[in-house]
């Protein structure tokens, strides 16, 4: 895992991952950067609707420049913003490990040995209120598990 200080749409990688929630808003921070930026996102994103609560836990996914790229939406966050408090926070830790392992599994199998580089803000840890430390040590078990994927996380 590499930690880059930088804007996160100025990152180098094949997927950009992002937390959303179930209510199909992009209305604040990352998410409605991406919603601005790559529309198809989004749209991905509203074709789960029917599903609400059902969709935690996993992802939905668009590709966006000419195929160049993959945004990947995981679904890891119960409700919108936070209070602050640890224990009301939106982020789950359980749900963000379950959509990241399932995309590293699929990735795996289609990308067959081939490096990945999946560029993620700080999942979950922004307006959803998760603790960085344990969302790192989501990604490096991920990374541990499937060599062949490195997380570059991109911190402003």
């Amino acid at each position: 895992m590499k930690e880059i200080k930088g804007n996160l749409f100025d990152g180098e990688y094949d997927i950009l991952a992002h937390c959303a929630n179930s209510y199909c808003t992009f209305g604040a921070g990352v998410a409605r950067q991406i919603k601005d930026r790559y529309p198809q996102a989004f749209t991905a994103d509203l074709a789960t609707k029917g599903l609400g609560d059902n969709k935690l836990g996993t992802y939905s996914q668009a590709v966006v420049n000419g195929g160049g790229l993959t945004i990947v939406n995981i679904y890891g966050q119960v409700g919108i913003g936070n209070d602050g408090d640890p224990l009301n926070r939106n982020a789950q830790y359980d749900l963000l490990f379950n959509a990241l392992y399932t995309l590293a599994i699929r990735t795996a199998k289609i990308r067959l040995g081939e490096k990945v580089v999946i560029g993620v803000p700080r999942l979950g840890c922004g307006l959803a209120g998760g603790s960085w430390r344990i969302v790192e040590a989501i990604l490096l078990t991920i990374e541990e598990a499937f060599p062949n994927i490195e997380f570059h996380v991109y911190t402003p």
